[in-house]
């Protein structure tokens, strides 16, 4: 850039600048500034003289400052540089200074003329988005911490509030509000290298605290700059403490409760409200974290020590019934072998004894190995195509000389609509009803039995079934109705004598329908009969495209659209991305909310579909997280809850927890685009 050419008699007009201006000869001195520059500073033309104008640089600044200008003036270029400096009442303010060289009318070197112009706003609009953005991640950060413990997690976020507000020191005692007492949970590392207290206290009774206290006793945050300055609530801290100068500490509130306090110290420059809140918000949102590890590791150790106990319980009944099957299958075939063989009629009548009460036997081991198989989870379900007119038909004439023998009928009634083919567990199926049928035939004298199959719904998809057993036997009383599906439970003790059985048929059975994704219900009148009624759902052909072409005029008519998928189960997200590719729209997929919101971050979308149960980060977590930083940049992207929770006020809650949108599973197209649509209507209302 070439110098500029000033001659002397203009500097009257600068003089009157509404800008601030500044003239340096070539020893690189200051040597004018014009009315505003000493109205701005309120100092006279003498203080400024030479170097004196560096008197107002803030420190900070200083010998980045001084190092451009020489720097510039060696090299007699152009510069321009920020800095703050001290206005008369005693503010900083950033300044925008822009120095050029200027030459005088014959084109000798003269020196330098600088503007400048006050930039304090747009640098403080500059700072605060990158103290959000400082701030949002270290949310991120936090919420990404891989931990198992929940102290890990506040040594991490008390290691994140120290640098998020600059400080250099902090600690967290957790606070008992029943006791008034505050526990010491941790100090950061590097109090604990500078303290030189011996024997530290852990535990502090409220009432024998001072000023640190004061965020328990007036329940909000306290904020010092001043720490060394005399307080009447100090009561000042024990020989080497490590010294305060500046302080900062606020209440950790759950469900209006004080249960932790979090402080921080000695940052350089004063705490501000912008430090108070990123401190509150992030501190908020660990102690949700942490109780929700503390919450998961006490169910985790329940859910253990039940499922060690059942598996121990489960295990010792498998081993039980294998080791009492094997003498029991000898018994049995010796019986056999033995009737070939010339035997008396006497002989006979005891070896049918013998046979009836081994079999009899078996069948009861053979109920408890069932049990255990179930409770210990090792039943695997097949998924085939069957006939349920089949199964049924089957079941009939497996009864058919039961009831012939009491005198009884068993009568099987099919819907029309019944389809012929269903995919299952045919032989689990078979077996729940063999266990219903043959309950229902043994407790009825008089009348019959009647199974029918009904058509509950169905599409091209899916279709569910109700299997009815009615009797017209002896009835359940309905105090023992609630307790028919429990182990080894029956009616009273004379039904076991009466009827025989261990009890452990029908809680097989709704065991097994529980597995197949279905229900049992009891309907019973004492003396007069009992209806079993079983719901199950089952697979008919799968075919995804089928289902995207049921309804081919679903499509996206408005302006190109790229929607962001997060979904962790890989079929469903398979089935989102072929759905919004027929309506049209461009679809990017991810497995987690953490992966979610890197996308967000880093790429743009116009639309998010996001899960709610994910694992590492859930839906929940990445939508706050994302509406977090949002109220920094005023921006919102509209951002729909994809969910299998479908009750009654599952809509509100996802709009409570910020989303904008709610479609649950399984999920229509029809409704999907609908969604879609009004929340991007609404989101291009608000920009």
């Amino acid at each position: 850039m070439q110098p500029l050419d000033i001659p002397d008699n203009s500097l009257f007009i600068l003089d009157e600048a509404p800008v601030l201006i500044w003239r340096g000869n070539t020893d690189a001195q200051c040597d004018w500034f014009n009315k505003r520059w000493l109205a701005f500073t309120g100092r006279s033309m003498a203080q400024e003289y030479g170097n004196g104008w560096t008197e107002g640089v803030h420190p900070d600044d200083f010998e980045r400052c001084v190092a451009i200008w020489l720097g510039a003036f060696g090299k007699r270029e152009a510069f321009e540089m920020e800095y703050r400096l001290r206005r008369h009442d005693g503010e900083y303010r950033w300044i925008l200074d822009i120095g050029r060289p200027y030459n005088l009318v014959d084109a000798v070197f003269a020196g330098y003329i600088g503007y400048c112009f006050d930039i304090t706003e747009r640098k403080l609009a500059e700072i605060e988005l990158l103290v959000s953005q400082k701030r949002q991640d270290s949310l991120i950060r936090v919420s990404q911490h891989r931990t198992q413990s929940g102290q890990e997690m506040l040594d991490f976020a008390l290691d994140e509030a120290i640098n998020i507000t600059d400080s250099r020191i902090g600690y967290i005692y957790f606070y008992e509000e029943d006791k008034q007492q505050f526990i010491l949970n941790t100090w950061s590392k590097d109090v604990m290298r500078e303290c030189r207290v011996v024997n530290p206290q852990t535990c502090y009774a409220l009432d024998k605290t001072g000023m640190w206290g004061e965020v328990v006793r007036q329940r909000k945050p306290i904020m010092m700059n001043d720490f060394q300055s005399s307080h009447p609530l100090k009561k000042g801290y024990p020989a080497g403490h490590v010294a305060l100068t500046r302080f900062l500490s606020v209440p950790v509130i759950d469900q209006d409760r004080i249960v932790a306090v979090v402080a921080v110290a000695n940052k350089k420059d004063a705490y501000s409200e912008r430090d108070l809140t990123q401190l509150t918000l992030l501190m908020t949102s660990v102690w949700r974290m942490t109780e929700r590890i503390r919450n998961a590791d006490e169910l985790k150790r329940a859910k253990e020590a039940a499922e060690a106990a059942n598996v121990a319980k489960s295990e010792f009944l498998a081993n039980m019934s294998h080791e009492i099957r094997t003498p029991m299958n000898g018994i049995i075939g010796m019986a056999q072998l033995l009737e070939y063989t010339e035997i008396s009629a006497e002989q006979q009548e005891y070896l049918s004894g013998i046979k009836v009460s081994a079999e009899g036997l078996l069948g009861i081991i053979n109920d408890i190995l069932d049990l255990s198989k179930i409770e210990a989870g090792r039943v695997e379900l097949e998924n085939r195509p069957f006939s349920m007119a089949e199964i049924t038909q089957e079941v009939e004439l497996a009864f058919k000389a039961s009831v012939r023998v009491k005198g009884i009928t068993l009568a099987v009634v099919r819907d029309p609509s019944l389809p012929d083919w269903v995919c299952g567990d045919a032989l689990r199926v078979k077996q729940v009803l063999l266990n219903i049928v043959g309950n229902a035939i043994k407790f009825t004298n008089i009348g019959g039995v009647t199974v029918s199959v009904d058509v509950e719904s169905q599409d091209d998809v899916n279709v569910h079934l109700c299997l009815a057993v009615k009797d017209t036997g002896v009835g359940i009383d309905p105090a023992a109705v609630k307790r028919i599906f429990d182990p080894f439970s029956q009616e009273d003790s004379s039904t076991t004598r009466k009827f025989g059985g261990t009890g452990l048929g029908l809680s097989i059975s709704a065991k097994l329908v529980a597995l197949m994704g279905g229900r049992i219900e009891v309907e019973s009148d004492k003396g007069v009969g009992s209806k079993f009624l079983i719901h199950l759902p089952f697979a008919r052909k799968r075919d995804i495209e089928k289902i995207l072409a049921v309804e081919p005029g679903i499509t996206w008519d408005g302006p190109p659209v790229r929607v962001l998928v997060a979904e962790d189960h890989a079929i469903n997200r398979f089935l989102l991305q072929k759905m919004l590719a027929h309506m049209g729209m461009v679809a990017d997929t991810v497995e987690n909310g953490q992966q979610a919101l890197e996308r967000w971050l880093t790429q743009p979308y116009d639309v998010i579909l996001m899960d709610v149960e994910m694992p590492i980060l859930d839906g929940i977590q990445a939508t706050r997280i994302i509406r977090e930083s949002e109220d920094v940049t005023r921006s919102r992207i509209p951002i729909i809850a994809v969910t299998a929770h479908a009750l009654n006020g599952d809509r509100r809650k996802m709009m409570e927890n910020k989303f904008d949108g709610y479609v649950s599973k399984p999920i229509e197209m029809k409704l999907l685009l609908a969604e879609m649509k009004s929340c991007l209507s609404d989101s291009s209302t608000q920009h």
